[in-house]
Formats: structure tokens, C-alpha cells, sequence
């Protein structure tokens, strides 16, 4: 993943609706269904394709990212800006 700059990924989930990663910076981007977007930090590749490998992703953001990585909550015209 070194030359890709962004992944952007419409997941099938009843929760999230896409989510934005940046391998060179570790940043992960969750937009939900309900319209909030979050900017989650120091998310490492394996953790990002362990999350769009899941079963069930919205179960594996849960109990895997959503309390563990450091997180901010995004307008979104600042998730245009942090990437």
C-alpha cells in the first residue's frame, strides 16, 4: 500500500456507509448511515483490513477500533481538509 494514497470503501453494513483509509498516515475515516463522520487515528493497515475482511463490519468497528484508537468527531467540510 506505499503508492496508494487514499482507499475509499462502500462497505455493506447497516451502520457505516463508507470508510476512507490513509496507509501513509494511519488515518482512518468512518461515515455512518446517520450522517456522522469520524476521524480515527494511528489505525495500522492490518487493522484496516482486518475491518474490511470482517463478517460482519460493523461488529469488528465495535469491538476493535471504536474505543481503542484515538478519535475525533468530523464536520463534513473538515473531512475534505484532514486527508
Amino acid at each position: 500500500m506505499n503508492n496508494i494514497k487514499h482507499l475509499l470503501v462502500s462497505v455493506n453494513s447497516s451502520n457505516i456507509d463508507t470508510i476512507r483509509y490513509t496507509p501513509s498516515a494511519q488515518i482512518l475515516i468512518v461515515h455512518f448511515h446517520s450522517g456522522g463522520v469520524y476521524r480515527y487515528s494511528d489505525v495500522p493497515v492490518l487493522e484496516f483490513q482486518k475491518l474490511i475482511a470482517a463478517e460482519s463490519i460493523g461488529k469488528h468497528f465495535a469491538e476493535n477500533i471504536k474505543m481503542k484508537y484515538k478519535y475525533m468527531a468530523l464536520k463534513a467540510e473538515q473531512e475534505k481538509l484532514v486527508l
